[in-house]
């Protein structure tokens, strides 16, 4: 959320670091239903950019691992010489990706779809088979791609996918742990060199010369999909994704417990404290002007208190200096706190959510109206998100720091202000048991209780905050939205937290 929709602050910047839908929550439309801009390989005269493709196509089909070691570029989950068989790819399609809401469109990277159809020959047998891919790629915009660069989002993800992800996978594989985890599959991520100041226009043109490529599986084909931003999630939803969350924050808390090692050292190039200070301080020097404009005239056309009230504490949180308040909340916490692997965009627009086949509900705030606060507690306490399962993208911003952060998020931009004030106290109890269950899996008794969780969980509301405040011109451009920003800083004041 934090980048969903800021442009033209790179001038502020200077990085520290070295970058060398319909509402419906399953996507219905077919990818591959647009016109390709490119497609065959059977041309008999292949541009570079169509080589390109088909070399990647090549080695994803032919070279693979089921794991992807540390100090490689790229990993495949198809190793089809194994098992004696030979694939020859027949032709594929690939362009831009249509965003499943027009309002939401990708910012730090062109997002492409790519489909392949390929034949496997086995002995006696042929069998023709299509696949699905997103390919991610730097933008064409120079304003995202400055932003991009200056944030490191590019390298950062890349890292993830080829060092931080196989690094789990490892340690989760030396336990003998039985653990999936909600990482979409990737199949290639490869950087080679800084973003240039400007790209080539086209979508083959840009693929062909990008600095950086990532090729991940795409969830849409396989029914998953996203409720738009100004929707609030079901509790359902909201449950399946603390469920998932909890048991990567566990996961990765655990093997820094197991192993002694810190995971900031582990993980080199996640996004620093004090890097993310001073990025959020600029966008907030962008966003905050915007909000008290809106404020003020509240405040003039219906003489509006709340309005009042927020201006008022806005200007006494700029006094206390923006990147400090920053800093203090985004550096890790010192024991017995947690600290481990998170996302730090963790909101609705980057999970995906697909329903099994036996799960014909689909529970929404209405069924929890005129319904006393005790049997909704009853009921979050319960684990009924088995039908419903998620994928979590788009980790360029990942960190390592309090897994607060992420259920604050989540929770400040997905749920009805009425709905959160009510179930919060159930959804960290039922995050904490999903956190406290996943650490068993690697011997590792808790440091920490359900009451220190809770307190940590109240600073990272005002970080929640002060993201959506960044990304506020989504926020304003929606009735809803604004009155759940509005709703969440009157809460904050009320308890003294902001």
């Amino acid at each position: 959320m934090i980048l969903a929709c800021v442009k033209g602050i790179g001038k502020s910047l200077r990085s520290p670091v070295n970058s060398s839908e319909s509402a419906d929550v399953l996507y219905e439309e077919d990818p591959s239903s647009s016109d390709p801009i490119a497609m065959s390989s059977t041309n008999s005269s292949k541009s570079p950019n169509v080589i390109l493709i088909e070399d990647f196509l090549t080695h994803f089909l032919r070279y693979s691992s089921p794991h992807c070691e540390s100090n490689k570029k790229s990993h495949f989950p198809l190793n089809l010489d194994s098992l004696g068989h030979t694939a020859i790819v027949l032709d594929f399609e690939i362009d831009r990706a249509e965003p499943c809401f027009e309002d939401l469109q990708a910012i730090l990277s062109d997002i492409l779809s790519l489909k392949v159809r390929y034949k496997v020959v086995a002995t006696n047998v042929e069998e023709e088979k299509v696949s699905f891919f997103i390919v991610k790629i730097p933008a064409t915009n120079s304003e995202d791609r400055q932003l991009a660069s200056l944030a490191g989002a590019d390298h950062r993800e890349i890292f993830f996918y080829t060092n931080t992800v196989p690094d789990i996978k490892q340690c989760l594989e030396r336990g003998r742990i039985d653990l999936p985890l909600s990482f979409a599959q990737c199949y290639h991520a490869q950087y080679d060199r800084p973003l240039e100041e400007k790209a080539i226009s086209g979508v083959l043109e840009n693929l062909s010369k990008a600095e950086s490529i990532i090729v991940l599986e795409d969830l849409r084909p396989q029914g998953f999909g996203k409720r738009h931003y100004s929707q609030a999630l079901s509790l359902k939803e909201i449950k399946t994704a603390l469920r998932e969350i909890a048991k990567i924050h566990a996961a990765t808390w655990s093997i820094q417990e197991v192993s002694g090692q810190s995971l900031s050292k582990s993980w080199s190039f996640h996004y620093r404290a004090e890097f993310a200070a001073m990025l959020y301080e600029a966008l907030l020097e962008d966003g905050l002007p915007r909000l008290e404009k809106f404020l003020k005239e509240l405040v003039e056309s219906n003489r509006d208190v709340k309005a009042a009230k927020i201006l008022e504490r806005l200007a006494a949180f700029r006094n206390r200096g923006i990147r400090n308040s920053l800093y203090k909340l985004l550096i890790p916490s010192p024991e017995p706190s947690p600290t481990c692997l998170v996302h730090m965009d963790f909101w609705c627009d980057n999970i995906f959510f697909r329903k099994q086949d036996s799960d014909s509900s689909d529970a929404g705030l209405n069924d929890f109206e005129n319904v006393e606060k005790e049997s909704i507690l009853e009921d979050l306490r319960k684990d009924d998100t088995e039908s419903l399962e998620c994928r979590i993208l788009d980790w360029q911003m990942f960190s390592v720091g309090r897994p607060t952060h992420d259920i604050a998020l989540l929770l400040f931009t997905s749920l009805e202000s009425s709905v959160r004030k009510d179930c919060t106290e159930g959804l960290l109890e039922f995050y904490f048991r999903i956190f406290r269950q996943t650490a068993m899996k690697f011997d590792t008794p808790l440091t920490f209780d359900l009451a220190h969780l809770c307190e940590q969980y109240n600073q990272s509301q005002v970080l929640a905050v002060l993201q959506v405040i960044a990304s506020i011109d989504l926020v304003l451009n929606n009735e809803m939205t604004q009155e759940r920003l509005m709703d969440a800083l009157m809460e904050l004041i009320d308890k003294k937290l902001f």
